[in-house]
């Protein structure tokens, strides 16, 4: 009789799982298969794979199922190594029927190749069902006490924490990690500060501060995006979708905020208040979203980006062009028919008028003020509120609306009662910061100067032959931006001549499109 071929079935929901581990079901299959005096061809080892997964879909084990030519006995430690649901292992039954094998199970010494082996195991297979029912409700328990006690349920740790055990032994609880939670504060002032998140993550991956995402080589726009925007940081979680709230409707805290409310409400401000149209171009140039087409307004009325374009010349020993372009002629869309407008010329045109207006005003910054007494606290119980509808509108609360209810029923009285006190609220206010915008002008790079032109809401029109810039100014907005400039004489539409000369149009000639 020729020696039995035996394949070793390995699983492991979990590869921290002391009690079947791997070593102990590789030992007790190698002594079955000394017993019985077969040779192990191979080990179907699924580590981290569910008793909840078919076997027939485990990677390893169903690798061997494709080739059952090349082994007749599949022998595991425990029926539960094989699987835990009863049609699973009933379609693996099934299966080795079909294919004339052989599977046999260590503890409950059971060999399918009998009828009364394959109903035993048909009864246990329902047992391990049950059980598996049993661990999910558990662990689900486990989870909503782990959440109503504000501990860590496990999973992916966020940004900027670590798990830590809890004080009574019951559970985890998140506590900033130092080095991740400084990068965290970093990012938040910065974004406060109006810097731009190219601008952060050029920083971060030039210092090679590793990124938050495991595999991911550098930071990203939307990374940051993401964490700025996101609550994570503030000590709280989602599920499902949901924020984790407690009895009283409000965030459960899993851990101490890495950033104080304030600067988290600033941070998301700002970033809110910086989103523009996407019209990129590459390079994005100076006067981008800042100086249009004036062939395009004339003949249409349309305010039409100009883009910045960038040729070498090979035959001029690499020399290079730049030159802007209408957007419309850019994307062959033939409604624009303007030649291309050289850029240095037009950009020291633009910088001599924009300065020449504003040079020696001071520039100011927006900063956010808090709110006294229960503002602060009023403003968190309107975005619960708010949250809440969201989630209900979406259908979060479907199955829970008695919840979903009484949770709403609770905000609204905090609220009542907050709105009861006096209160502050919390709002922007411009503060010098005394640097001119000349002074500015002379220290930033291409793309801060961009944005600083952009906080003026100046804007310009420019067409070729003779080259030709003009300037739009609305007189309570220009106020609005720059509070402390008076100069009424500055104040209007103007032409810019290539000879440096300006020349005052009638005040509505651009005006009425200013609000585009």
């Amino acid at each position: 009789m020729s020696q039995l071929r035996i394949v070793g079935r390995i699983r492991l929901s979990r590869d921290t799982d002391a009690s079947t581990s791997v070593e102990r079901q590789r030992e007790a299959i190698e002594g079955w298969a000394k017993m019985h005096d077969g040779q192990i061809v191979g080990w179907a080892t699924d580590v981290d794979v569910s008793g909840a997964v078919s076997p027939l879909e485990a990677p390893e084990l169903s690798q061997w199922l494709q080739q059952p030519e090349s082994w007749d006995v599949l022998v595991a430690a425990a029926l539960d190594r094989l699987g835990r649901t009863l049609f699973g292992l009933n379609d693996l039954f099934a299966w080795a029927n079909e294919n004339k094998k052989v599977i046999a199970t260590i503890r409950e010494s059971i060999n399918l190749d009998t009828w009364s082996g394959r109903m035993v195991a048909s009864v246990l297979a329902g047992v391990a069902e049950g059980e598996l029912e049993a661990i999910k409700a558990r662990t689900k328990a486990s989870r909503a006490k782990l959440v109503e006690l504000g501990r860590w349920h496990g999973g992916a740790l966020p940004y900027g924490y670590r798990s830590v055990k809890a004080p009574d032994g019951d559970g985890y609880r998140l506590e900033p990690d130092p080095e991740q939670a400084a990068i965290v504060r970093e990012i938040f002032e910065r974004v406060a500060d109006n810097w731009a998140v190219n601008k952060i993550v050029r920083d971060l991956n030039d210092r090679g501060v590793k990124p938050p995402r495991k595999g991911s080589a550098q930071w990203n726009g939307l990374t940051i995006k993401r964490m700025v925007s996101g609550t994570s940081i503030l000590g709280q979680q989602k599920h499902h979708g949901k924020l984790v709230l407690g009895p009283d409707g409000m965030p459960v805290q899993f851990g101490e905020p890495l950033v104080s409310d304030d600067l988290y409400r600033t941070a998301n401000a700002v970033l809110a208040s910086n989103k523009v149209p996407r019209k990129r171009s590459n390079p994005s140039g100076l006067l981008l979203n800042v100086v249009y087409c004036w062939e395009c307004y004339v003949t249409r009325e349309e305010l039409s980006p100009l883009y910045l374009n960038v040729q070498h010349r090979p035959n001029r020993k690499r020399q290079e062009y730049r030159y802007w372009r209408c957007r419309e002629v850019v994307t062959s869309s033939g409604k624009c028919t303007m030649r291309s407008l050289p850029a240095d010329e037009l950009e020291e045109m633009f910088r001599e008028d924009f300065l020449g207006k504003i040079g020696h005003t001071e520039v100011t910054e927006s900063v956010w003020v808090p709110g006294t007494d229960t503002a602060d606290e009023l403003e968190k119980v309107n975005r619960a509120i708010s949250r809440v509808r969201k989630e209900a509108d979406s259908g979060l609360y479907d199955d829970d609306e008695e919840g979903y209810l009484e949770r709403l029923k609770r905000l609204t009285d905090r609220r009542r009662e907050l709105e009861s006190l006096p209160s502050t609220e919390g709002h922007w206010e411009d503060r010098p910061t005394g640097e001119t915008y000349r002074e500015a002008w002379d220290r930033m790079d291409t793309d801060e100067r961009r944005h600083l032109i952009q906080k003026t809401r100046l804007r310009g029109f420019a067409k070729p032959n003779p080259l030709t810039l003009m300037t739009v100014m609305s007189p309570p907005r220009f106020r609005e931006a720059l509070p402390g400039w008076t100069h009424v004489q500055e104040q209007g539409v103007f032409r810019t001549h290539p000879d440096g000369t300006r020349e005052q149009l009638p005040d509505d000639f651009f005006l009425k499109n200013l609000g585009r």
